[in-house]
């Protein structure tokens, strides 16, 4: 555990330090955040996440120490209270120890001569420069404070943990191996749920980066209606200009102009909004700029999915599945003692009985949700799959067609703005094979995260 809570420390000091040194030039801190590195970047930024590593590992521990209880001795038990003695009194003397650093008062620091040596004052313009040096100093010291307090937290989860640990060992002695096989199970769903917290974030932080690029097709294709528009405005205007178009004609067109202009506004509000959330899971603060990678590019040809060998791998894995079924094993367990010490027409053995259906309902119906979940996400995928299918055939048609005009047009067989139509035609039939394929792209992370036990 203290390995643990080491790199956390040297990752939360390196973190402050880099804001420091980096942020200072620009002030703005960039990140450039890549699809395949989302899962690395949140576990290693979030400190959400951090903090469940924490708790997990002591989960774990604490699952170990059971086990060795039932296998071990009372005197493997003191032994193991002893050592966890010691390391809560380690983390109390190292929170003791770390206590947030005061800036001391730099000459200058108030824009005033009167601080430093003589001889060396220029009326309060030298002060204004000392002022500025100690705002730098501030900040690298507000860094490490919070870096402090950042791990100061750390210790004190730590703390918490150990003694929930050591009440959890000293609750176990002399309980029975039902007993001690329910707190295993009850462990077992604590681990899981803070797991599945865990991955939450990640496949959040995934869906926001797809849905980002999403807005960017929505954003392409109004730039292309832009074009067009502005296009048609021109042409439209010369139109009146030789009497063969009225004033209206040219209002009609610049109302939808202006819409388009403020459709591109909205998106880029929502695509603002979007690197907000994005930055929050990573750690960061909202406003930050983040720069995010290419939308990732799937291959339908090279895609292959097997129903039924998915879908068991998605049974064993769910984390809603696994909870349902230790409680059902809970039950099942809290049955048998019941079995054993009540009479099978007591009130007792009946609640404990109707408890047991309960769970056992509960978990075929969360095992059915589990497969209508799996089937729809599954037929969303093929169907994503003939949609890209489809929108590539549209692509070759609309790059023929742009040929042929282009030729017509070299020919004197139809308008520049014919063949301006043609070449956008193209080019949003190509955003829209994009679309399809980031679609495709989105289906196929949710067919992932469900195989994996998230759905």
């Amino acid at each position: 555990m203290k390995k643990v809570i080491s790199i956390f420390l040297v990752a939360v000091l390196i973190s402050s330090f880099s804001i420091s040194a980096f942020a200072d030039a620009d002030n703005e801190d960039v990140f450039i955040l890549r699809y395949e590195k989302i899962q690395d970047s949140i576990f290693e930024r979030n400190l959400n996440i951090q903090s469940n590593m924490l708790s997990l590992d002591s989960l774990n521990e604490t699952l170990k120490d059971l086990k060795n209880v039932k296998s071990g001795s009372e005197s493997d038990l003191k032994r193991q209270i002893a050592y966890i003695d010691m390391e809560i009194e380690y983390y109390q003397n190292q929170l003791a120890l770390l206590q947030p650093i005061v800036a001391p008062d730099l000459p200058g620091n108030n824009g005033h001569d009167d601080e430093l040596p003589e001889g060396e004052g220029d009326g309060g313009e030298t002060g204004d420069e000392g002022g500025s040096a100690s705002q730098i100093d501030s900040g690298l010291y507000a860094a490490i404070n919070t870096s402090i307090a950042y791990v100061r937290n750390a210790y004190i989860i730590e703390i918490v943990n150990l003694e929930q640990r050591r009440e959890a060992l000293l609750a176990s002695s002399g309980m029975s191996n039902s007993e001690l096989e329910t707190q295993e199970l009850n462990l077992n769903n604590s681990i899981i749920q803070l797991t599945l917290i865990n991955y939450q974030m990640v496949k959040e932080a995934q869906s926001l980066f797809l849905l980002y690029h999403s807005l960017e097709f929505d954003y392409e294709d109004l730039l292309l209606q832009l074009e067009l528009r502005k296009k048609e405005l021109e042409f439209t205007k010369l139109r009146r200009n030789l009497g063969m178009a009225e004033n209206k004609d040219v209002e009609a067109i610049e109302t939808v102009i202006d819409d388009l202009n403020a459709a591109i506004d909205n998106l880029v509000e929502q695509k603002a909004e979007i690197s907000g959330q994005i930055n929050i899971l990573l750690g960061r603060e909202q406003d930050k700029r983040l720069i995010l990678g290419p939308s990732p590019k799937i291959d339908s040809k090279k895609l292959t999915v097997n129903y039924d060998k998915d879908l068991t791998q998605a049974k064993e894995n769910s984390y809603s599945v696994n909870i349902e079924r230790n409680d059902y094993e809970i039950k099942n367990l809290d049955f048998k003692d019941a079995k054993k010490n009540y009479n099978s027409t007591s009130d007792e053995y009946k609640n404990v009985e109707l408890e047991l259906q309960k769970a056992f309902l509960s978990l075929d119906n969360k095992e059915k949700e589990l497969e209508k979940s799996f089937d729809r996400i599954y037929n969303d995928l093929l169907d994503k799959k003939d949609a890209l299918d489809k929108e590539e055939e549209k692509l070759l048609e609309a790059n023929e067609d742009y040929r042929l005009a282009t030729l017509k047009y070299n020919l004197g067989m139809i308008s520049m703005l014919e063949q301006e139509n043609a070449r956008m035609q193209y080019e949003k039939q190509q955003n829209e094979y994009n679309r399809a394929r980031h679609g495709l792209q989105k289906a196929f992370m949710e067919y992932q995260w469900i195989k994996k036990g998230l759905s």
